[in-house]
């Protein structure tokens, strides 16, 4: 990891150990962890904020939604079962994945088709989906894309050092997730703040 990306984790964590200590209401709280880990893997990777998605499990561990982007909070569910989900897979194998040609692999794209409330969505070309995983437990999924129109449009292919690095990034705020997540959270739906 480099040094800069270094010091921006170590950033990050103090203000999630802060959110820790100030904010008591617990949905509030992962929602402001959530805001801030979604900005942070914007700036870390150039990415735009519909390009940083944060899927959470249930209790039962069974099923995987949305909790950011916004505008796809409530947009529906994914069975943990289901063979097209790049997301479940990840956390069903215990095991992060990289497809910079994800047109040529058959997977779920439903959820490309939702229309953001300000912007013209593209179709996603380039995934980078790691589990959230400690303890045994299952907590859910990022999926880091880059969007366009072609695979040539929507920017450089992730490489190895790209996905170490955020597997490291999930390795050192998995334990805040943890934390953050209210056992019976359920997502509402949300205005996009931007």
């Amino acid at each position: 990891m480099v040094n800069n990306l270094k010091e921006s984790l170590v950033t990050l964590k103090e203000n999630f150990k802060a959110i820790q200590q100030d904010e008591k209401d617990k949905n509030k709280a992962f929602k402001k962890f959530l805001d801030l880990l979604s900005e942070f893997l914007q700036k870390s990777f150039g990415l735009e904020e519909d390009e940083v998605s944060v899927l959470i499990t249930d209790k039962k561990e069974s099923i995987i939604s949305f909790v950011k982007p916004n505008y796809l909070v409530n947009s529906g569910m994914i069975p943990l079962t289901s063979q097209d989900s790049v997301a479940a897979q990840a956390i069903n194998n215990s095991k992060a994945k990289v497809l910079n040609h994800i047109k040529k692999k058959r997977h779920s794209s439903i959820f490309e088709h939702v229309k953001h409330p300000s912007k013209t969505v593209y179709p996603v070309q380039k995934l980078m989906a790691v589990p959230l995983l400690l303890n045994g437990k299952k907590y859910g999924v990022i999926e880091l894309m880059r969007k366009g129109l072609t695979a040539s449009d929507s920017g450089p292919d992730w490489t190895e050092d790209d996905l170490k690095n955020m597997v490291e990034i999930v390795k050192e705020i998995v334990s805040f997730f943890a934390y953050f997540k209210p056992e019976d959270y359920k997502p509402t739906l949300v205005e996009d703040e931007k």
